[in-house]
């Protein structure tokens, strides 16, 4: 029997197998991708239900193992997620309406939740799917990543309170919210008194640690809705959420500024900061943040300026003074760079020979339009707004260089002069630089240039004062303690600081005729700093009885409007005459 022949195929070229093969092995992949990754994936018909899901899918959602074919996607979701999802979108919104949230809080059976990513796909026009296509991720990590950097972007590190950025978005809500009403919204503005202290003398991690009670009393005296935040450094701001009148502001600032006033306890010592708060109850309509917390700011100076530890509340008065000051501000800096200032000098004069002993040099600003303006008008002011060092430079500077002047023209021996410095001053690194150079300059001897600081900026950092002082003595120059007396703990603290001298304040010099214990007082520095080799200057004095009384109590030195009044250098020049220039000039 003859065997049956097989008809075969004709063979094809390897090259045509090889890319069959590649071609199944490709599906094969992308339908195991499919089925098996780790993102979820459904196809929804028009009437909702699903029509396909991959093993993800099902996990995603939590219904791990339960069949989701012919279901519809609304029976499957939570009940929180039920009824956004919609069967598909219409011509007209399908890009502004998604059919599915783009979020799904998915519970867990052992607590917590899984949170779902749904981005959803018009796929009806594809002849191979004709459906919707929802892809599903987890994204419960990064969820939680990105809950922690707002975390980080919107609390303060330190209290854990709502930071400045946090804060201004809450206070514009609530100005919205009030403006639909027309009410008003009303801002407390919290300064501490003296955390800068706290902060110097017992180290950053003590002032942390302060800030972080301070903002729990504050929370603690506000009512439960209202918001506590730290704006930076130790200024913090509330809240007050909902209708709130002034009256009722004012209560909450005093019931704040009293749960400051007692004691805490840091690093073993007690610490009572208090505070200044300034009020703001605006109407919301027409109000701007800006506007909200300017005024705020407004009446947290004026509490600061009646004296610290107050209550100030914001008027249109307040509000006049602002822009005043800020026009004030935009003319300081202005000044500064067109050199609008003069020196006028007071004599200092030795109270047994009569003899002039130095010049204090005090600034004057040549105002265009206001005329010749004394410190007090624009030294603070210059403080605030961060312009005392340039000033401060230019008055140092100009003295030596008019003091250097005054003994003849090429001399390298000048008269001596006296300079008052600021506490910002005294703590800038370029201090010893910038002495340095109008020494140099101008051909001032060291010990011809004195510094004045007060007492008050001496106590405030003592240690940091002390180093100051110390690193400029190295070079010569002298040290005088200005308003004497005006502190706490005056004398115990003058054997550490190396003046040369302290300068009696003029309010114990005005009263020695009719108070006994201001007498008492300037016999005791007199009779401490003689012990400790610094001279005594008695300031403010304005008759005989006032000089013949220092003198009596052994004050070195005098100086006040009777001894002589500030002249510019002409005029100084002129009271001095021939003899008082030569004993000027001796060093």
């Amino acid at each position: 029997m003859t065997p049956r022949r097989i008809r075969t195929l004709p063979a094809q070229p390897a090259r045509v197998r090889s890319r069959a093969a590649r071609a199944l092995l490709a599906a094969d992949a992308a339908r195991s991708l499919v089925a098996n990754g780790p993102d979820g994936l459904l196809v929804l018909t028009e009437e909702g239900a699903v029509a396909f899901a991959n093993r993800s899918a099902g996990a995603l959602v939590g219904r791990v193992g339960e069949p989701l074919i012919g279901q519809r996607i609304d029976d499957l979701l939570p009940p929180a997620a039920r009824g956004t999802w919609r069967s598909r979108p219409t011509a007209g919104d399908r890009e502004i309406d998604p059919v599915v949230p783009p979020t799904i809080r998915v519970p867990l059976p052992g607590g917590g939740e899984r949170i779902v990513e749904a981005v959803t796909e018009d796929r009806t026009g594809d002849a191979a799917i004709q459906g919707m296509v929802v892809h599903l991720r987890d994204a419960t990590a990064r969820t939680g990543r990105v809950a922690k950097l707002a975390t980080l972007a919107y609390l303060d590190s330190v209290t854990r309170l709502p930071n400045r950025t946090r804060f201004l978005d809450l206070t514009a809500r609530a100005l919205f919210e009030a403006a639909k009403v027309k009410s008003t919204v009303a801002v407390l503005m919290v300064d501490l008194d003296r955390f800068k202290q706290v902060n110097d003398a017992l180290g950053h991690a003590a002032g942390d640690r302060l800030l972080a009670e301070v903002g729990k009393r504050l929370r603690g005296a506000l009512r439960s809705q209202d918001v506590v935040g730290r704006l930076g450094g130790d200024e913090f701001a509330c809240l007050l959420v909902g209708p709130t009148s002034l009256r009722d502001a004012v209560t909450l600032a005093e019931r704040m500024m009293t749960a400051l006033s007692a004691p805490i306890e840091i690093g073993g010592h007690p610490v009572a900061p208090g505070a200044s708060v300034g009020v703001a109850c605006l109407p919301a309509v027409g109000s701007s943040v800006d506007d909200i917390l300017a005024a705020a700011d407004a009446a947290l100076y004026e509490a600061k300026r009646r004296g610290r530890g107050r209550v100030a509340c914001f008027e249109e008065r307040l509000e006049r003074d602002v822009h005043a000051r800020a026009v004030l501000e935009g003319e300081l800096r202005r000044g500064i760079v067109a050199e609008e200032f003069v020196l006028e000098f007071q004599p200092l004069v030795h109270l047994t020979t009569g003899n002039v002993s130095q010049a204090e040099a005090l600034v004057r600003w040549e105002h265009p339009s206001r005329g010749l303006l004394r410190p007090d008008a624009f030294v603070p002011l210059a403080e605030e707004a961060g312009l005392v060092l340039p000033l401060g430079r230019w008055v140092l500077h100009e003295a030596c260089r008019q003091a250097a002047s005054w003994c003849g023209a090429g001399s390298r021996s000048g008269a001596a002069v006296s300079v008052n410095v600021s506490s910002v001053q005294l703590r800038d690194p370029g201090l010893v630089r910038e002495v340095i150079g109008a020494l140099h300059g101008s051909g001032l001897h060291p010990r011809q240039l004195t510094l004045e600081l007060t007492e008050s900026t001496a106590l405030d950092d003592l240690d940091g004062t002390i180093a100051a002082m110390q690193r400029l003595q190295v070079l010569g120059v002298r040290f005088a303690l200005d308003d004497f007396g005006t502190g706490h703990s005056s004398l115990g603290y003058l054997h550490r600081l190396p003046v040369d001298e302290v300068k009696i304040d003029r309010s114990f010099v005005a009263s020695l005729a009719t108070n006994r214990v201001a007498s008492a007082v300037v016999q005791a520095v007199v009779t401490v700093a003689t012990a400790v080799g610094v001279g005594v200057v008695a300031e403010g004095i304005e008759s005989l009885g006032q000089l013949r009384a220092v003198r009596d109590l052994g004050c070195d030195v005098g100086q006040g409007y009777y001894l002589g009044r500030p002249r510019d250098t002409t005029g100084f020049l002129q009271f001095l005459g021939a003899d008082g220039m030569a004993a000027l000039c001796r060093i």
